[in-house]
């Protein structure tokens, strides 16, 4: 008898964990395309169906597990496009997915995906389609999840019963800082924070 039990609770805390989930449409087509830090459009070749990664510039969601995962100035976020800390990979498309006019740097994906009210979600933009990130040279790769004033662009679901839609606008991607660069930054960063204790 006790086995049936154990059963019987395994299997509703299945389908419990099978309802943590909601109805979320990722967009820019009404608050602003992705452009690269030249101020460019990414580029974005109009599919439907299933996205089509080859035709235009990755973009990812994403769920912030703590703190968002920030790729900037994090060197390992440059060399792969799964690169995280603890944050949770939801879905991608390629710009112009979704699209009927100006696929480049828009966006338009609805999915079925693991996030309840409270959760917080955003957009990891590129500037090259995902099969050329590895391939492409490290001084051409971009990545970013602020907007053209540096703001993180996110959202948080405030409910997950309905179908819900979010605007992730106005993104820009940023290229890696050089490593000579970072090798200056440091120490000037430990300067002026001994200059602000005194």
């Amino acid at each position: 008898m006790r086995g049936t039990w154990l059963v019987v609770v395994v299997a509703v805390a299945a389908l419990a964990g099978l309802s943590e989930a909601a109805t979320v449409t990722w967009s820019n087509l009404a608050c602003g395309p992705v452009t690269n830090n030249a101020g460019q459009l990414v580029p974005g070749t109009v599919t439907f169906g299933e996205p089509v990664l080859s035709n235009g510039a990755l973009v990812q969601l994403w769920k912030a597990v703590g703190t968002i995962d920030d790729p900037h100035m994090q060197n390992p976020a440059y060399a792969a496009t799964e690169w995280k800390v603890d944050d949770v990979f939801l879905g991608e498309v390629n710009c112009g997915y979704g699209t009927f006019m100006a696929p480049e740097g828009a966006f338009d994906q609805t999915g079925n995906y693991p996030v309840v009210t409270g959760d917080t979600i955003y957009v990891r933009a590129y500037n090259i389609p995902k099969p050329d990130w590895t391939a492409a040279n490290v001084n051409l790769r971009e990545v970013g999840i602020r907007d053209v004033q540096g703001a993180i662009v996110s959202n948080k679901l405030t409910r997950d019963d309905i179908p819900l839609t979010f605007c992730f606008g106005n993104l820009k991607t940023e290229p890696i800082p050089e490593p000579a660069s970072l090798l200056f930054l440091v120490p000037g960063l430990a300067v002026w924070a001994l200059r602000r204790k005194k």
